[in-house]
């Protein structure tokens, strides 16, 4: 019987059995394969090398499944701020603080805020996304409030900073708030949150397209507050009615200071609700210490007679014939400039009202439309040189102090300011919008002569533009009608703006005779009340 044929095996494979190593078939070396990569034979194998390749696969499955369940419910530890050292750059960490300050938003829509421990104090950076889902789930810290929350540590040379690491490992528990009268409200108090009732007097929303706060001011026995927030709060107040004149308020508020004077801002759209009269807690204000009496002075022995002063050389004068600025520096009424200040030097307080910007290019001054307390109204002037120092420029509703000479041109006085140190920001929280009481209002048929003024309530129609203004028809509820008319300068642009045909409207004006027709004139200010 003939032998079978020796397969070809590979150099260095003799010694090997067939059956483990090399293929049956083609007799080839194939390792722990199953099936030969040459000939596609079926190689068979020991059951010890198929359990170890299972087992291997098996038990890096299950050191996968420790790793994910250890990243997933292992708690970050907490580390005490002072507690950080270098070697931990990038770690996450837990903190748990005191925010030291309320929720700052930068310009990039980013956010950030201080915690502390007793050990130290991060600076907690929030992205845009993370802030918006906090303030969706009403998680945004106020000073004052314990805060827990995980993040990555930043450390460099100048700061050490914590980077959030999601929205849902923050928790915030408010700090309590006491109630307190307005009238003890105070700049020794920033920082603090305090639960604060009132009944609203006044309330101004920023002008549209600007990124300022609303205002909403309050009364109480003991005096009166300006609360102010933005837009985001605003959105949180459920019942936005409660803000009309007249409503009684009970609010959580956190005490700032801000250019040295105090602010108050609203902690929480969602804190702010209406009182009913039988909700209401009167707040005591606290009561002050009187004054000790001055001890007295004790009693000097009379003192010797004094040698007659010598008389004094008369006094030099410097002023080159200028005239003398008012006496102490004082404000100067804008009604009082005339001819006769032409060239002198006087300081006015007045509020902006509109700002006019010169062309690029054009050596025009920027002029500003503002007004005094008493209404009366100047045209400021100032170029690029002046704008070029100035941190802030003016902007409508802001109250600023302005020093300059008096220009008379056209026999109008305006006032040009050469310096921009020489305009100085007194308060950027818009005033209280007078409100037209529309009980004063009178039908239009009583209306009988020019020179007195009268409170109308109608509706706007039939537009027509005048230079410098714009008039409407005004139809009362009987129907009579008479010509209405808003001059621009005199009406504020965030009012201007909302005068359209069929808007219902009550205006204060003034009578006057024009084209033998009566008309109502528009009072300076916010003299039209929007009624729908």
């Amino acid at each position: 019987m003939a032998e079978p044929a020796k397969k070809d095996v590979l150099p260095g494979h003799e010694t090997q059995k067939l059956d483990e190593m090399n293929c049956p078939s083609c007799g080839r070396f194939v390792g722990a394969k199953i099936h030969c990569p040459y000939c596609g034979a079926k190689v068979a194998k020991r059951m010890s090398l198929v359990a170890v390749r299972y087992a291997a696969v098996l038990l890096a499955t299950i050191g996968l499944a420790c790793l994910w369940a250890m990243a997933k419910f292992h708690a970050t530890p907490v580390v005490k701020i002072g507690d950080i050292s270098p070697t931990m750059n990038f770690a996450q960490i837990r903190v748990d603080g005191t925010a030291d300050s309320d929720v700052r938003t930068f310009r990039n829509g980013s956010m950030g805020f201080n915690i502390s421990d007793g050990t130290g104090t991060l600076m907690v950076f929030v992205s845009q996304k993370q802030g918006e889902e906090l303030r969706r789930l009403g998680k945004l810290p106020h000073a004052g409030d314990a805060v827990q929350l995980n993040g990555t540590v930043s450390l460099s040379d100048k700061n050490n900073s914590l980077r959030l690491q999601s929205a849902a490992s923050v928790s915030v528990t408010p700090a309590p708030a006491k109630p307190i009268a307005l009238g003890d409200l105070g700049e020794d108090l920033a920082g603090s949150a305090f639960l604060i009732q009132g009944q609203v007097t006044g309330f101004t929303a920023p002008p549209t397209g600007t990124k300022r706060p609303y205002s909403l001011y309050l009364k109480d026995d003991s005096g009166t507050a300006a609360v102010t927030f933005w837009q985001d709060e605003y959105d949180q107040i459920a019942d936005k009615d409660a803000l009309a004149e007249g409503t009684w308020l009970r609010m959580r508020i956190s005490v700032a200071s801000y250019k040295g004077k105090m602010q108050l801002k609203l902690s929480d759209g969602t804190s702010l609700e209406a009182l009913a009269a039988e909700d209401r807690v009167p707040v005591a204000p606290a009561a002050k210490a009187a004054p000790e009496p001055p001890a007295p002075a004790p009693q000097a022995a009379p003192a010797p007679e004094a040698p007659p002063a010598p008389k004094a050389a008369p006094a030099r004068d410097f002023s080159r014939r200028k005239k003398a600025p008012p006496a102490g520096d004082l404000l100067t009424p804008v009604r009082e400039l005339n001819s006769s200040l032409a060239g002198q030097s006087v300081r006015i307080r007045g509020r902006v009202q509109e700002v006019k910007e010169p062309a690029e290019g054009s050596k025009k001054p920027t002029e500003l439309v503002v007004y005094d307390e008493a209404g009366d109204r100047l045209v400021v002037k100032y170029w690029d040189a002046a704008a070029r120092v100035m941190k802030e420029k003016p902007v409508p509703g802001s109250l600023y102090d302005f020093e300059g000479t008096v220009d008379i041109y056209r026999s109008r006085p305006a006032l040009k300011v050469e310096s921009g140190y020489k305009i100085r920001l007194v308060s950027d929280v818009p005033p209280s919008v007078p409100a037209v009481d529309v009980a004063e209002a009178v039908p239009v048929s009583s209306l009988a002569a020019a020179g007195g003024k009268a409170v109308v309530v109608g509706t706007l129609s039939e537009e027509a533009a005048l230079r410098g203004g714009v008039k409407y028809l005004l139809t009362d509820e009987a129907g009579d009608a008479i010509e209405a008319v808003f001059w621009e300068g005199a009406i504020p642009r965030d009012l201007r703006a909302q005068l359209e045909n069929g808007r219902k409207v009550a205006v204060r004006g003034i009578l006057k005779e024009r084209d033998g027709a009566l008309n109502l004139v528009a009072e300076n200010g916010y003299s039209v009340l929007p009624l729908e």
